[in-house]
């Protein structure tokens, strides 16, 4: 947003064109800055995003925000199932003391042995979706307490069930209010030297380029007798011109208005005609001939548009894209390609049209745009209105005899309702595309596309993190290294490092130093056991680099780390440690014993990252910390924080409090959150700000919803995330939020807190998210998958398919398997995990199943002698090109 504020100016160019008074440069994206009236519009050039991100990457995954797919759940999953529906007031947002019309629509789904239950919150602010897993299929539904679990506190008077089956179609014109089913967007035509809208309106013909352009978005119909949507056009008599253009994107209805098809007056100046349609189009297209001729949107006269798009042809059938947004529409993506150059019409055709269509929803979410409050006003007069039709009737039938024809009644009408609604075209979460959008749709996997290492481990883990890119971790057995960077196709190799005298309930590796930390429990069942029995300790990643044989806990009680006894978690700060770092006392750990938090300083024993040195140091504790409840989660500010500036660390308490904490001054700020309801803290975890590095950002995770705070205390994004579910984790890789809940992994933006993808995977159990995001599935027989998704891809830098289909870069070194990888089997240790590897990287060259592939320098699983060899034939000058690098970069030898 434009103007200065506590995140930094907005920076304003003062020239023409781009460069107008009324354009604001974005250099970041989603941060609080203040409203200025001289700031009219933002702009979007490319220049905003970095140039570390892969276009091919970028350009591959061009996603809709808030697809009608995932979000319109009543059409979807409602319709034609038997379901019940409820009339409650709630407590107003506005003002509390009046209470606030409000229905409820709650789904049961049986399974085998539990009932998953779907719900749908019905507000003036518009829709909630809730979904709870695991309830016994003996457990009566209480629908009061299902309304609690949104966060909004409880019903104000008692809740009435409506069993009139008209009520299916109200609540589902009710849904459509969330956006339009079909759209509109105007296509302008500017030349050379064309600066005001009347001069671009008043353009008769179109030239051959812009005539090309128009008819790449979509086909052009004749308008008398058209039989979809015509936006506004008229399709009887044609006066609105005799051609169209119209497409068909996700299952919308997409009509173009193109000024040069519509009636020209040679008598009216405005062009009103044409006004009238371009003008109440939230996005317009500005087709501007002349790359060199200068752009203001606030010379093109419009309350109605909030989103110009222009588009210029470039020498080579090459084309620059630069959009301009009201600051008063939240941000949208996607992010502009740097430099933002299309290669061919295709290319941009599929970008524009999804930039496009997440601008208008973003429109109409805009809190401080007059369609918010056209759309409030809507959705209460809906709601009051099926208040006033179904109190008293519901009364009315609460005594019918015959309930299971009445459940089939109302059952067969929503069945009704959805099947007209497919058959006129009309669906919601229909995907349909037009011929001319699928082939511009580039191809590739979506950059959170799940790579499994392996479909069967050897046994369930409880917990786990990546050991430079391969991956440890804690079972029944013990603690056990995964070999996932070098391994043969379809098979996996894995070695115990620690056995299971020590039950391990949560690690985590911080490969910079050489360090393992550790937190140990009674038993694998004693996860959440509040400190019994827990004990932290620090290993150094040397300790494990050339044992065979696994340690045991008699061995690591030199490793346990002072006054940890008794400790239900600790947390580590990844950071570098440098020599500022050492001077500034730097808190890297921080152990929770009950209500105390107890911080630790690291002093390597080798601080220049020495070849041959080793790893590891000692741990010296700082401060103690006393909090007014029993600590459930805590993150220490890490990566992103300004030399200088104070280290802070946030922690969530039992009573649902989440407490800052100045590690340099001790002051301590509790973090106001914006629930009414009870606070069930999941937890919290600091997040880098690419832009500025002096703020520490943390996400505050509880129930089922997400709040941003910076190190000030103040909000740090203006807008919260809602899960569908309660999740049982949450991750960020920029720029994303994963949150995983039971049964699935669902994917927000972090530019708006849009939804854009929902992963359906079964006991899905997050573990880490470091060179990856590492997590599981399990199947109910208990077999246990382990899966991870590519930072880089999700990051922008690669692409999945590039990291899938990655050569081996040594005999035998395929990349794990898809995650449509068949089941294997187990055999003796060393443990190999077999089965199909779908990765085409496979080869004849990969190493047979019976002789492992050579490890590489610096992994885990390397011999002292083999380092022998490859330092010898270094001196000799016979090592290929790059191999001392790939020697610092391992585990064991820390980069020099």
């Amino acid at each position: 947003m434009p103007g200065g504020g506590a995140d930094g100016p907005a920076v304003t160019d003062m020239g023409g064109g781009a460069n107008s008074p009324a354009v604001a440069r974005h250099t970041r994206y989603n941060r609080l800055a203040s409203d200025s009236a001289e700031l009219i519009f933002r702009i979007e050039d490319g220049s905003e995003t970095s140039t570390q991100v892969d276009r091919a990457a970028l350009m591959g995954n061009i996603l809709l925000e808030n697809p009608e797919i995932e979000t319109r759940w009543y059409f979807k999953y409602f319709l034609g199932n038997t379901h019940k529906n409820y009339l409650l007031m709630l407590q107003g947002d506005a003002d509390p003391t009046l209470p606030e019309p409000a229905m409820l629509s709650v789904l049961q789904i049986q399974g085998d042995e539990n009932v998953s239950v779907r719900a749908i919150l019905w507000r003036q602010s518009g829709s909630e979706r809730l979904l709870t897993r695991g309830a016994k299929s003996t457990t009566k539904l209480e629908p009061k307490k299902l309304v609690a679990e949104f966060g909004h506190g409880g019903p104000e008077k008692k809740m009435i069930e409506i069993k009139d089956p008209s009520v299916q179609q109200q609540l589902l014109v009710l849904e459509e209010q969330e956006g339009f089913v079909h759209c509109k967007f105007g296509v302008l035509y500017a030349k050379s030297g064309q600066l005001t809208d009347d001069d671009m309106f008043s353009n008769q013909t179109a030239s051959p380029e812009f005539e090309k352009f128009y008819r790449a978005l979509g086909t052009v119909h004749e308008q008398r007798g058209f039989s979809g949507f015509r936006g506004g056009l008229d399709t009887t008599s044609g006066t609105t011109g005799e051609h169209m253009v119209h497409t068909t994107e996700f299952g919308k209805e997409i009509v173009f208005h193109v000024s040069t098809l519509l009636p020209f007056d040679e008598k009216n100046r405005q062009q009103l005609e044409r006004k009238r349609h371009l003008g109440n189009d939230m996005g317009v297209v500005v087709f501007q001939e002349d790359p060199d001729t200068d752009f203001d949107p606030g010379l093109i006269k419009s309350q109605y548009t909030h989103i110009y798009a222009r588009v210029s042809p470039l020498p080579g059938g090459k084309y620059f894209l630069a959009v301009y947004t009201k600051n008063t529409v939240p941000e949208y993506g996607p992010p502009l390609p740097n430099p933002a150059v299309f290669e061919n019409l295709e290319e941009l055709r599929h970008f524009l049209l999804v930039k496009l269509l997440n601008g208008e929803k973003s429109t109409l979410r805009s809190p401080t745009s007059s369609f918010a409050i056209k759309k409030s006003r809507t959705l209460l007069a809906l709601i009051s209105a099926m208040h006033n039709d179904h109190n008293r009737r519901s009364t009315l039938a609460r005594g019918s005899p015959n309930r299971a024809k009445l459940a089939e009644d109302f059952r067969q009408k929503g069945q009704s309702i959805k099947m007209t609604k497919i058959a006129a075209g009309k669906a919601p979460t229909s995907m349909r595309t037009s011929t001319l959008a699928r082939s511009a749709v580039p191809g590739g996997e979506e950059p959170w596309t799940p790579i499994c290492i392996t479909s069967r481990l050897i046994e369930p883990i409880v917990c786990g993190d990546s050991w430079g890119l391969d991956f440890v971790g804690s079972g029944p057995s013990g603690l056990t290294l995964y070999q996932v960077e070098t391994h043969a196709s379809g098979e996996l190799q894995s070695r115990l490092i620690i056995d299971s005298s020590l039950a391990i309930v949560q690690l985590a590796v911080d490969d910079g130093p050489g360090m393992l930390y550790f937190r140990s429990s009674g038993s694998l069942d004693d996860v959440d056991d509040h400190g019994k029995n827990g004990q932290v300790y620090a290993v150094p990643l040397d300790v494990f680099a050339h044992r065979e044989a696994p340690v045991n806990k008699k061995f690591l009680k030199k490793f346990a780390v002072v006054n940890s006894k008794g400790a239900s978690l600790f947390s580590i700060n990844t950071s570098a440690i440098s020599t500022a770092v050492m001077l500034q006392r730097t808190c890297k750990l921080a152990i929770a014993t009950a209500k105390k938090i107890r911080t630790y300083q690291f002093i390597p024993k080798n601080p220049a990252a020495v070849p041959g040195m080793g790893t590891g140091g000692s741990l010296i504790q700082l401060q103690e910390f006393q909090c007014s409840d029993h600590i459930e989660n805590i993150a220490l500010a890490a990566e992103g924080v300004a030399q200088g500036a104070p280290q802070y660390m946030c922690c969530s308490l039992r009573s649902g409090e989440f407490v800052l904490i100045n590690l340099d001054s001790s002051a301590t700020t509790t973090l106001p959150l914006t629930t009414r309801g009870v606070v069930n803290p999941i937890m919290c975890l600091q997040v880098p700000d690419p832009i500025d590095d002096s703020q520490s950002e943390f996400v505050l995770c509880y129930n089922k919803s997400v709040e941003f705070k910076h190190s000030n205390g103040r909000d740090s994004r203006q807008y919260k995330v809602s899960w569908s579910s309660k999740p049982s984790a949450i991750s960020y890789v920029y720029p994303y939020l994963l949150g995983f809940t039971a049964d699935a992994i669902e994917v927000v933006t972090m530019i708006n807190g849009s939804l854009v993808k929902t992963l359906q995977l079964a006991r899905c159990k997050y573990f880490a998210n470091k060179n990856g995001v590492f997590f599981s599935t399990s199947t109910p027989d208990g077999q246990v998958a382990l899966y991870k998704m590519s930072a880089d891809a999700l990051a922008g830098r690669s692409s999945v398919d590039r990291e899938i289909r990655a050569p081996p870069t040594a005999t035998g070194n395929v990349f794990v398997r898809r995650m449509s990888a068949s089941t294997s089997s187990l055999t003796s240790r060393p443990h190999r995990l077999s089965g199909s590897d779908l990765s085409p990287a496979s080869s004849p060259a990969s190493s047979p199943a019976s002789s492992p592939a050579p490890s590489p320098a610096g992994s885990p699983f390397v011999s002292a002698r083999r380092l022998a060899r490859e330092k010898a034939r270094e001196k000799k000058g016979g090592s290929a090109p790059g191999t001392l690098e790939r020697k610092r970069s391992g585990m064991y030898l820390p980069p020099g």
